[in-house]
């Protein structure tokens, strides 16, 4: 018995014989030999996976939808960084990264320092933006 995820979130379980059967099919848009699969997981045990990293658009679209933060927020509040040198850091960080780090020191110094969120709260940010 295996338990897929999509996204680090369990979705469902599948029998061994059905995951060997369907290995070359497509089901739902994706090749069984790609699914992301492990070892059977009851739900009351089921951890989900925080993604390390998230597209630059979507970070911003999943903290303007759960928080309300836009992007002249942000914006605005860099610029009141007093030390130039971590201002034009940050700024460098947001404006031209591709993709944002959930380990980046400054990107998680600007979460909690001065919007105040929490580690879970920054998790929940890179989850929503890969779903």
């Amino acid at each position: 018995m295996k338990t897929r995820l999509i996204y680090g979130q369990k979705v469902c379980e599948y029998s061994d014989e059905f995951i060997s059967e369907n290995w070359n099919k497509v089901i739902n848009g994706v090749l069984v030999s790609e699914w992301e699969l492990i070892d059977y997981v009851p739900n009351n045990e089921v951890q989900v996976i925080v993604p390390p990293i998230s597209k630059k658009q979507r970070f911003k679209l999943a903290l303007l939808k759960l928080f309300g933060i836009t992007n002249d927020q942000v914006l605005s509040v860099i610029e009141q960084i007093p030390d130039n040198y971590k201002k034009e850091s940050i700024k460098i960080l947001w404006i031209d990264s591709d993709f944002y780090e959930r380990a980046d020191e400054n990107l998680n110094s600007l979460a909690k320092g001065i919007f105040k969120l929490t580690d879970e709260q920054i998790d929940q940010i890179f989850i929503i933006a890969n779903q």
